[in-house]
C-alpha cells in the first residue's frame, strides 16, 4: 500500500473507530488482567507466609522434644524423615557461631537461606527476627532455646521455595499478553464489521448525494430505518434538498418571468422605432414615438433596478444603515407624496399612531411607498385607505388597509412572488412590474421582521409590516 493509501485509511472513520475499539479492549483487559495478577500474587504471598509460619512451628516443636544438641544430632534422621514430602521446605540448624549443625537435602534455596541466617546471627541475639524474601525462596531465622536450659540456644532457619509460584505467575503473564494480542486483533476485525454495518446509513446518504443533480432534486433519504443518532443529519439533509428544489423552482420561474417581463418592453421599443423609421413622418409623430420609447425605457429601467435590489437583498449584499426611525414621520412623507393622486380619484387617506424602530430609513420608506402605492392602485374611486402604527407584544405593526374587492385565497398564496400580478384592479396595471410586494418582503427580511396579508373584513384588504421592537 502506498503512503497516500495508508493516509486515506487512517482518515477513514471506520479505521479510526476500529483502532479505538481495539485500544479500549486492550486497556480494559489489561486493567482486568493486571488486577487479577496483583490479586493472585498477593494470595500466593499470603499462603507462602502462612505455610512458613506452620513449618516453623513444626520444626520448633521437634527441637524442643530433642532436649539437647547431642540428642538432636542422634535424631536428625527423624528430622529428615519428617521433611519427606515437603519438597519446597528447607531447614538448617546453626550454633551460636554460625556453624552448620543440620541441613535438609534437596533444596536449592538452602545456601541462600543459610547465608541469610548467618547475617541474622551476626546482628546479635537481640536483633528482630529476620524474614528474607529472595528471588527463589522465602526464609525466616530465629533463635530457639532447647528444653535443656544448660544447652546453648540454636539458630533455626526455615526456607520455603517460591520458584513454582514465580513460574506460575510468569506463565500467567505470557498467557495474558497472548490473549490481549489475539483479543485486540479480533476486536478490531469484529469492530470493523460492526462499524461498517452501523455506518450503512451514512453510505446511503453518500449514494443519494451522488445521484442528485439539478434535474433530480426529488431524491430523498428514507427515514424509516435510519438510526436515531443519524436522524437529525438525515432530516437536515432532506430539508436542504427541499430548499434546493424550491430555490431551483423559484429560479426557473424567475428566469421565465424575467424573460417574459423584459420581452414586452423590448419588443415595444423595437416596434415603435421600426414603425417610426419605416417612412418619413412629421416632427410631432417622431416626438410621440420618442415619448413612448422613453416610457417603455423607464419601465424597463425600473424593472432592472428592482431586480438588482432583490438580488442584493437575497445575497446580503445590501448595505444596511440602522438608525432610530420614526415610522409616523416616514408615513406622513409618503402620504403627502401620494395625496395628489388620491385627491384626483376621490380616495381618503388617513394615518394614526406612532412608534420608533431601529432600521434603515430609506428601506423603510420604500416598503411603505410600495404598500401605499399598491393600496391606491386597487382601491376603487371614492374609497378609503387607512394606515395605523401600533405596538403589539414584542413587535411594532404598521398596517395599510384599503377598501375594495377581497383577495381570493389562490391569489393571497402567491401575492408576494416576483412578477405576480392578479387581474383584480379596475385600473390599468401596466404601470406595475409585479416586484413591489416582493421587495417589501425582502426589506422586512433584512430587518428581521415580516410582511403579511391580514384581511380583517371581507371588503377590506390589510397588509401588515411587523418590525421587531
Amino acid at each position: 500500500m502506498t503512503a497516500g493509501g495508508r493516509r486515506r485509511r487512517l482518515r477513514s472513520l471506520r479505521s479510526r473507530l476500529s483502532l479505538l475499539l481495539a485500544a479500549v479492549f486492550l486497556l480494559v483487559l489489561s486493567g482486568i488482567g493486571g488486577t487479577l495478577y496483583v490479586f493472585l500474587n498477593g494470595e500466593m504471598r499470603e499462603r507462602d507466609a502462612a505455610e512458613l509460619v506452620a513449618k516453623r512451628e513444626l520444626v520448633r516443636h521437634f527441637l524442643r522434644q530433642a532436649g539437647s544438641v547431642r540428642k538432636l544430632l542422634e535424631k536428625k534422621e527423624l528430622l529428615h524423615d519428617a521433611l519427606v514430602g515437603h519438597e519446597r521446605l528447607h531447614v538448617a540448624l546453626l550454633d551460636e557461631s554460625g556453624a552448620l549443625l543440620f541441613a535438609s537435602s534437596g533444596a536449592s534455596a538452602g545456601e541462600g537461606a543459610i547465608e541469610s541466617g548467618r547475617v541474622r546471627i551476626a546482628s546479635g541475639p537481640n536483633a528482630p527476627r529476620l524474614v528474607v524474601e529472595g528471588a527463589p525462596f522465602l526464609a525466616a531465622s530465629e533463635q530457639v532455646q532447647l528444653t535443656d536450659a544448660a544447652q546453648p540456644p540454636l539458630w533455626m532457619i526455615v526456607a520455603l521455595e517460591t520458584t513454582e509460584h514465580q513460574l506460575l505467575l510468569r506463565a500467567y503473564l505470557q498467557g495474558l499478553v497472548v490473549t490481549l494480542a489475539a483479543g485486540a486483533l479480533l476486536a478490531a476485525l469484529a469492530g470493523s464489521l460492526a462499524i461498517r454495518h452501523a455506518l450503512a446509513p451514512v453510505a446511503r446518504i453518500a449514494r443519494t448525494a451522488e445521484h442528485i443533480s439539478a434535474s433530480r432534486l426529488d431524491q430523498r433519504i428514507p427515514v424509516e430505518d435510519t438510526p436515531s443518532e443519524l436522524m437529525q443529519l438525515v432530516q437536515g439533509f432532506n430539508a436542504m434538498l427541499e430548499r434546493l428544489a424550491d430555490s431551483f423552482r423559484r429560479l426557473s420561474e424567475f428566469s421565465w418571468d424575467l424573460s417574459h417581463e423584459l420581452r414586452a418592453p423590448i419588443h415595444s421599443l423595437l416596434g415603435h422605432a421600426q414603425v417610426a423609421l419605416s417612412h418619413p413622418r412629421p416632427a410631432e409623430e417622431y416626438r410621440n414615438v420618442l415619448e413612448t420609447i422613453v416610457e417603455e425605457g423607464e419601465r424597463l429601467a425600473r424593472t432592472v433596478r428592482d431586480m438588482l435590489f432583490l438580488a442584493q437583498a437575497e445575497n446580503a449584499a445590501l448595505s444596511v444603515k440602522r438608525e432610530p426611525v420614526m415610522l409616523r414621520a416616514e408615513l406622513d412623507t409618503v402620504v403627502s407624496f401620494f395625496q395628489p393622486l388620491a385627491d384626483e380619484r376621490g380616495v381618503t387617506v388617513t394615518a394614526s399612531g406612532d412608534a420608533t424602530v431601529l432600521a434603515d430609513r430609506n428601506m423603510v420608506q420604500r416598503a411603505i411607498t410600495n404598500l401605499l402605492s399598491n393600496a391606491l392602485r386597487h382601491v376603487p374611486a371614492g374609497g378609503n385607505v387607512s394606515t395605523r402604527i401600533a405596538p403589539n407584544g414584542g413587535e411594532i405593526w404598521l398596517e395599510v388597509s384599503n377598501t375594495g374587492t377581497a383577495i381570493p385565497p389562490e391569489v393571497a398564496a402567491r401575492i408576494f412572488d416576483r412578477f405576480y400580478r392578479a387581474d383584480m384592479s379596475p385600473r390599468d396595471e401596466t404601470e406595475g412590474t409585479g416586484l413591489g410586494l416582493a421587495i417589501v418582503k425582502s426589506i422586512m427580511g433584512i430587518h428581521g421582521g415580516a410582511v403579511e396579508l391580514a384581511a380583517s373584513q371581507p371588503d377590506i384588504t390589510t397588509f401588515r409590516l411587523r418590525f421587531p421592537a
